[in-house]
């Protein structure tokens, strides 16, 4: 390889595809009952097992890595003479691309033959591992750390992911609905459409009455949006609950026959921000408003 692919746990990609796609990820931090953990992409922590602890009510939070934790990771794939390219989750979302930024500036000073890219991709969860995926394949056909960041920066709007969650609170807490909302949601079991828009921002794209009608309205998203179906990847997302992705895959295999459809687990950082129900589909489409 003529540069290191890199990325990080927000990503939530497989990780089976760590080792297929030869990648390294910064792996994110999240808390629980005052203890630090840095999420894995699976390799070690009980996903499951940290949704049981959400439904007993505990409060994780999350953080964001600093420049020198980012500079850290970096530095031992530079030191070796690689050139790097980082695709990170989105910089509307928290300060850590930023820091990423900070933490590539050092090392260019120290290291100034080394090529280090940093692309917001302005995604998060899978819509941001299917841009990593296909960067992957791009770098392993030969073309260029530049050529692979142009391509990245040209398509990563491409790249779409509608979600909705089972209840508003964990909405809440992270300021994304305010708390009459949430109360006036919850008894009336409205549940809200999110997108990820051209901007790298979480926002809503409609409300229904009913998880059935909030399934559908996933669907009918992707129906509108997606492009050249047969023949690409359809990623499902879920928080802990697989009957319900089990329905959305069912529906979606009804309505159209898509190349594949993989079926994903939300991890601890995001899920400390949606809570377990979040439901998503993720897929290659039109450009993000």
């Amino acid at each position: 390889m003529s540069f290191k692919l890199l990325t990080d746990s927000d990503a939530e990609i497989p990780f089976s595809w760590v080792q297929e796609l030869h990648l390294d990820f910064l792996r994110m931090p999240y808390t629980m009952d005052g203890q630090v953990y840095h999420y894995d992409l699976g390799e070690k922590i009980d996903v499951p097992a940290f949704y049981q602890e959400l439904r007993t009510g505990k409060m994780p939070t999350t953080m964001m890595c600093n420049a020198t934790e980012i500079r850290e990771f970096f530095e031992p794939y530079v030191r070796e003479g690689l050139d790097v390219l980082y695709l990170g989750f989105s910089s509307a979302l928290s300060g850590n691309f930023q820091c990423a930024v900070q933490a590539a500036e050092e090392l260019r000073a120290e290291y100034p033959q080394r090529k280090l890219i940093m692309v917001d991709t302005l995604s998060i969860s899978m819509a941001q591992g299917q841009i990593v995926r296909r960067a992957a394949e791009l770098r392993d056909q030969g073309k260029t750390i530049e050529e692979v960041a142009a391509w990245v920066e040209e398509n990563k709007l491409r790249s779409n992911a509608y979600f909705t969650v089972n209840d508003l609170f964990h909405l809440k807490r992270g300021g994304r609905v305010s708390g009459a909302t949430a109360l006036m949601g919850t008894v009336l079991s409205i549940k809200p459409l999110l997108k990820e828009n051209g901007a790298g921002q979480l926002v809503q794209d409609g409300k229904v009455q009913s998880r059935r009608k909030a399934i559908a309205a996933l669907l009918e998203r992707f129906l509108d949006r997606a492009e050249d179906i047969e023949n690409q990847e359809v990623h499902l997302m879920h928080g802990d609950c697989l009957e319900d992705v089990q329905l959305l895959e069912k529906m979606l295999r009804d309505k159209c026959s898509p190349g594949s459809v993989c079926i994903h687990l939300v991890g601890p950082v995001i899920a400390t921000h949606t809570g377990p129900g979040v439901l998503g589909i993720v897929f290659w489409g039109k450009v993000r408003e």
